[in-house]
């Protein structure tokens, strides 16, 4: 039987040796009360960027579409844009509402939600060349 080889993350002589430093640290009564913290400025900065995060994430749920409540199965030969055609929803609120990253990977018998429709007006892929008439 062929014995593995596990490399040491850590050398044990240093592991022991800084347990020890700390536990001396401890014992001598060393006391860190007074000295300031280094770091405000990092800590401010921190929860700045943590705010906006956060803000950041809950707008973009806000954007998300939301469900008609019904739901759509693929079938053969069905892909996104065929689907939001048929069903007359937005292509981005399709792929969006259902967290879609490769819209080639449908699969069929695959449920997905419908989004709602939304009231403004969509614009077609075709364009219109009717002219508006004169009164």
């Amino acid at each position: 039987m062929k014995r593995i080889k596990i490399p040491r993350l850590f050398n044990p002589k240093k592991v022991l040796a800084a347990t020890a430093r700390r536990a001396s640290a401890a014992s001598a009564g060393m006391d860190f009360d007074g000295i300031p913290e280094p770091n405000m400025k990092l800590s401010r900065a921190l929860l700045i960027v943590l705010l906006l995060h956060v803000v950041a994430v809950s707008d973009e749920q806000a954007k998300t579409p939301s469900a008609s409540g019904k739901t759509y199965i693929v079938k053969k030969g069905d892909n996104p844009v065929a689907i939001a055609k048929k069903l007359k929803v937005s292509y981005n609120d399709l792929i969006a509402l259902n967290h879609i990253d490769d819209p080639r990977k449908l699969q069929i018998g695959q449920k997905l939600l419908v989004p709602k429709t939304t009231s403004s007006k969509t614009t077609s892929a075709k364009p219109s060349n009717q002219k508006k008439s004169k009164k």
